[in-house]
């Protein structure tokens, strides 16, 4: 079996941390744990490199798109939070991983998410890709 590797680029608006991502303008946000042990818990975990932590978690808390937040651990140029994600947040994640996506990658900069997907094969990709493509066309994901 081969797997089929999908780079997409979607925007903070259509995805997450909109306006976290807007006031940490070259910071990178990059997802730590992506593979789904738990369904209780996609995505939770954030690595940011900055040294403004007063001012992230005053963003996190102002960010329509992060429900709760929690420091995990703080070093000196960077820090680990995990996130508990708005519903329509956890809903797109839950399509993708219903869909047989496994996200490998996913950072968020300035506005917009880089987001690497595998996928079982070419065909589940390609029906996979139309569907969000509709859906961005109509209505934010």
């Amino acid at each position: 079996m081969t797997g089929t590797i999908v780079d997409i680029t979607v925007p903070a608006a259509q995805f997450a941390l909109e306006y976290t991502l807007g006031e940490f303008e070259g910071v990178a946000f990059e997802v730590e744990q992506v593979a789904a042990t738990n369904h209780d818990s996609l995505m939770p975990f954030m690595r940011i490199e900055t040294t403004h932590r007063i001012q992230l978690q005053e963003a996190f808390a102002a960010d329509d798109s992060v429900a709760d937040f929690e420091r995990i651990a703080a070093f000196e140029t960077e820090c680990l939070y995990k996130l508990d994600w708005a519903d329509r947040i956890d809903h797109l994640i839950r399509m993708l991983v219903d869909q047989n996506a496994t996200i490998q990658t996913a950072t968020g900069h300035t506005d917009c998410w880089d987001i690497r997907l595998l996928f079982d094969d070419r065909e589940t990709a390609a029906a996979h890709m139309n569907t969000a493509k509709s859906r961005a066309s109509t209505s934010r994901w």
